[in-house]
């Protein structure tokens, strides 16, 4: 079933990755990965300078398994998302598998391709830990919008634009299911909103699919999200927070 649009564009996207058109080979003696033409940092002490980066940065996030900080670098606002290690059996099992930043780099440019509305990625790289991958690292521009749930904690959103928004999520979230894509992760901190412009972020469950039973369980599964979570009265959603924040 998989949609013959989307075939095209990852068959173009995986020639022009592996021809290295358009993109930058980053190497060094413990990491590796793409960047965009352009990306203005060199290989040298890459990782160190991402983590600088993101200390120095605001944190949008920090646990176990990632870290996510806007970063300014040479006047350009990034987003990076580091993917911490996460000890001996976790990196075992990531011998045998795509790490997520190349992952999310390599879904967030076919979702530009292919219109859906997402942060452009600009690099990734992968790291090593001894003879196990180590840290992951992706960097994204940073959008002008704000998460769903940043703009109703802070009281930014008009309450009365809510059944608008929910709205534009249907669609946008409809978009991605017209092309066998699933996203796995709706939410109110996976939807940045700008204007009137909406974008999903967090691609680490995004799937495109061949099978059309896995398709239609992940499609309702998306579509129970968007009117469930998203859907949802907002008041509810942020006396829930705050009472998980310890706010009250």
């Amino acid at each position: 079933m998989r949609n013959p649009r989307v075939a095209e564009a990852v068959d173009t996207l995986r020639v022009q990755l592996r021809q290295g058109r358009g993109f930058r080979r980053l190497a060094g003696r413990h990491h590796r990965g793409l960047a965009v033409d352009g990306f203005p940092l060199d290989d040298h002490h890459l990782k160190e300078t991402l983590d600088q980066l993101i200390s120095q940065g605001h944190c949008y996030k920090h646990d176990q398994t990632s870290t996510v900080a806007s970063a300014r670098f040479d006047d350009q606002d990034w987003v990076i998302k580091r993917y911490n290690h996460q000890g001996l059996i976790h990196g075992l099992r990531r011998c045998f598998t795509t790490s997520r930043a190349r992952k999310s780099f390599v879904l967030g440019l076919l979702l530009d391709r292919l219109g859906i509305a997402t942060p452009k990625p600009l690099a990734y790289i992968e790291t090593r830990s001894g003879p196990l991958p180590g840290d992951g690292y992706i960097v994204c521009e940073k959008s002008p919008g704000e998460t769903l749930h940043h703009l109703l904690m802070t009281g930014q959103l008009d309450r009365a634009l809510w059944p608008a928004v929910v709205a534009q999520t249907r669609e946008l979230v409809a978009a991605l299911h017209h092309l066998g894509i699933t996203h796995g992760d709706v939410k109110h901190t996976n939807l940045l909103l700008g204007g009137d412009r909406l974008e999903i972020i967090d691609l680490d469950s995004l799937r495109i699919h061949r099978r059309l039973r896995r398709f239609e369980r992940d499609r309702r599964k998306d579509a129970s999200a968007v009117d469930n979570r998203v859907g949802g009265d907002p008041a509810a959603y942020i006396a829930r927070k705050k009472v998980e924040l310890g706010l009250i």
